[in-house]
């Protein structure tokens, strides 16, 4: 089996060997954002530090994605896109690398969910939570 390192959170994770990698960084509860979960939005794009190899070739998909993003494909990898066929140590989300912050986690309560096509959907939630009472927030 597979180790998958995610430096960011100090965390090492077996995986089945051709496990989706969206799968393994949920089931890990490791703080990696998802948006689309297709390749398409960029946003889960992770620094890759050893074992890039052991992420399958990327797609044009990819690789536009990233470029769109200013994001070197040899550095960074699209999580929502591979799949494990080896060790891999990730660094830093390029968004938490971005900000210079830890992402954060929140308990939110779902208004109302519509699914806009197949792979698409609107999520209405309340985050019950003070910092949030004076910021709009869009996703």
């Amino acid at each position: 089996m597979p180790n998958i390192r995610f430096n960011h959170e100090n965390k090492t994770v077996k995986a089945d060997h051709g496990e989706w990698l969206y799968d393994v960084v949920q089931r890990a509860n490791i703080g990696i954002p998802f948006s689309c979960k297709a390749g398409a939005c960029g946003t889960c794009a992770t620094e890759v530090l050893e074992g890039n190899d052991n992420l399958g070739d990327q797609s044009a998909r990819e690789v536009r994605a990233l470029n769109s993003a200013n994001l070197d494909p040899k550095i960074y990898r699209l999580p929502c896109l591979c799949d494990v066929h080896g060790d891999v140590v990730f660094g830093k989300p390029f968004l938490e690398r971005e900000k210079g912050t830890k992402l954060s986690k929140h308990q939110v309560i779902v208004e109302s969910y519509r699914p806009l096509n197949g792979t698409v959907a609107e999520i209405r939630f309340f985050i019950e939570n003070p910092e949030f009472d004076s910021i709009l927030v869009n996703i």
